[in-house]
């Protein structure tokens, strides 16, 4: 399901193509002639005439963006959408970004990666959306709803709401999908369970109690295991998918978002209260901080070859409230996730909350939660971030900070 979201990303709306292209044309060389019959000089070869890049115009609503001096990651797009976007999702064919709007409609917009056209509103109800995830076949896009307790699913083609299912739990937050498609998972923020729903029907809804304020979810490649990381209790649980037994692995801070890598080798955390992203082993179930982070990490994910993580953290919240901006931006980290290193540093806007990586590869988006906006960003390969020497990490902290007067 998960796609696999930057520079001036694409890294959760329905993706478009690529705002940059290079097209290159050669001259036909030139004729051979003859100047005796046993001698024939060598023909000079044209060289290639290198056509300057095409950029597409942005659509309404987007513009370009500059990228400082020294950032690996190009900023692409900034894209203006509905107010409090909280999730973003890279449809299966990185071309579209799907975005949840949490607390009004429509709850869904979709907008195309190249130009950041908007290309559908989709609403569900009278109500927004948590978070948008794809099925493994790419046919489905699944969309929680916390406050009916829903879980929606929509054709990622044809943006047909086809069903919708009542999670089992209160407030549902994260999704995962079986690898049939058969079974969805989802996290009750306020019921504090994750429930198990057959979309077949064969079976009754299946809610498990655990640790407080369940968020972030991952389901083990094998399917043996579901990780749930408690916000509430800092704690890092895992779920036997047969027995549905509940155990205890780690002991954070403020647990928010999981994902692990494509061999079912490790898992990694983000850790709000801490400020770290942590990496736990599955074989060993040892957990070793992975790197610090700037304040209020919130949504992780990993690059397609899983050698680079990328962060997006919210920042110092305003004193009165952390529904209002604060003292300084957020960012957008990136990480070695051999080693911890930081590869590159970006600000970002206000609260940077919802993150993910193209299934390319290609691209990175964000949302920036009190700005309603959308950034989308070139990714780099993997080999450029980690030879970049660490890109604008050293510089970008100073940048964070507001001048003046920032709170609203």
């Amino acid at each position: 399901m998960k796609k696999m979201l930057l520079g001036g990303v694409v890294s959760t709306c329905v993706v478009g193509l690529l705002g940059v292209s290079f097209l290159a044309t050669s001259k036909e060389p030139e004729p051979e002639v003859a100047v005796d019959k046993a001698v024939v000089p060598p023909v000079p070869v044209a060289e290639e005439e290198i056509a300057p890049p095409v950029v597409l115009a942005p659509a309404e609503g987007a513009e370009h963006c500059a990228t400082p001096e020294g950032q690996l990651v190009r900023c692409h797009l900034l894209i203006d959408c509905g107010p409090g976007p909280k999730g973003i999702a890279f449809s299966p064919d990185s071309q579209t970004v799907w975005v949840s709007i949490l607390n009004e409609t429509p709850s869904v917009e979709v907008y195309a990666v190249s130009n950041g056209e908007k290309l559908k509103t989709i609403t569900l109800g009278k109500d927004g959306a948590v978070e948008v995830v794809f099925s493994h076949d790419g046919q489905t896009a699944f969309v929680s709803q916390m406050q009916t307790d829903s879980v929606y699913e929509i054709d990622a083609t044809t943006y047909e709401v086809r069903k919708q299912h009542t999670s089992g739990n209160r407030w549902t937050k994260v999704i995962a999908e079986s690898r049939d498609g058969r079974f969805l998972y989802s996290s009750g923020w306020i019921s504090g369970t994750v429930s198990v729903l057959d979309r077949t029907g064969e079976l009754p809804t299946k809610s498990i109690r655990v640790a407080k304020t369940p968020r972030g979810l991952y389901l083990s490649p094998d399917e043996a295991w579901l990780y749930v990381a408690s916000f509430g209790s800092g704690k890092l649980q895992r779920i036997n998918t047969q027995t549905h037994r509940v155990e205890n692995v780690y002991q954070g801070g403020v647990l928010r978002h999981l994902v692990g890598d494509a061999q079912g080798e490790q898992v990694f955390v983000s850790d709000m209260r801490r400020g770290r992203v942590v990496r736990h082993d599955i074989a060993s179930k040892a957990t070793k901080d992975l790197a610090r982070t700037d304040a209020n990490p919130n949504t992780i994910d990993l690059t397609p070859d899983g050698k680079v993580l990328a962060v997006s953290c919210r920042g110092r919240n305003n004193p009165k409230s952390y529904h209002m901006k604060g003292p300084e931006f957020g960012s957008v980290l990136l990480f070695d996730t051999q080693t911890g290193r930081k590869l590159d540093g970006i600000v970002a806007g206000n609260q940077p909350t919802g993150l993910d990586v193209s299934p390319d590869g290609k691209w990175l988006a964000t949302t920036d939660l009190l700005d309603a906006r959308v950034r989308l960003y070139a990714l780099p390969e993997s080999a450029v971030l980690v030879d970049g020497d660490g890109g604008r990490a050293d510089v970008y902290k100073a940048e964070m900070r507001k001048k003046g007067s920032w709170s609203q």
